[in-house]
């Protein structure tokens, strides 16, 4: 079995580690968005999905393939039938304009991915990515201040500033229950 789960991708055991990250996850779920439903490129693009990608890899192939589908007539200006835009996106080209062997062999086992992508669910998966790094970089800018105000001795703002964040996390507290209580209701 682990001889098979070793064969059965082509990266090497760090750039897995590096790779399977839990917070590149919906990183790399875009990018074999990206590559097995280009019809969605165009709202990726309108949204400028890879401002908010924090690994420098996965964005350097988000690139990428934007760059390829704009130069061979497939740009965000819109949908203009799903499969015409799909065969137009070659994934072997994609990975032939790139020297990096980690990225070609990311881009290979992400287009190989087994995932059954529709609009509703990319764009469901689109806006949760965007807010949750929305808020991750709202709560370093707010601890950003925090730091500076303590060193500041500026006692108003500091109080000021940790009530947000508190304020911050008690609403991240509370729409995990909702979540929660979501789930359940569903069970």
């Amino acid at each position: 079995s682990s001889d098979q789960s070793h064969n059965k991708n082509t990266l090497s055991v760090s750039q897995k580690r590096k790779f399977n990250k839990k917070e590149n996850r919906i990183e790399r779920q875009i990018i074999a968005m990206m590559l097995q439903y280009p019809e969605i490129l165009p709202e990726l693009n309108k949204r400028n999905i890879l401002e908010y990608f924090e690994d420098d890899t996965l964005k350097s192939i988000g690139q990428h393939i934007f760059t390829h589908t704009a130069e061979n007539g497939i740009n965000a200006t819109g949908i203009n039938g799903g499969d015409k835009i799909a065969d137009e996106v070659n994934v072997s080209e994609i990975i032939n304009l790139i020297d990096d062997k980690e990225k070609k062999s990311i881009i290979a086992a992400l287009a190989i991915e087994d995932e059954s992508w529709q609009l509703e669910g990319c764009i469901r998966l689109i806006t949760q990515f965007i807010a949750i790094r929305q808020k991750s970089r709202n709560k370093n800018f707010i601890e950003k201040q925090i730091k500076e105000a303590e060193k500041t001795n500026d006692h108003k703002l500091l109080l000021r500033l940790l009530n947000e964040k508190q304020n911050m996390a008690v609403l991240r507290q509370k729409e995990k229950i909702a979540l929660q209580n979501r789930r359940i209701r569903k069970a």
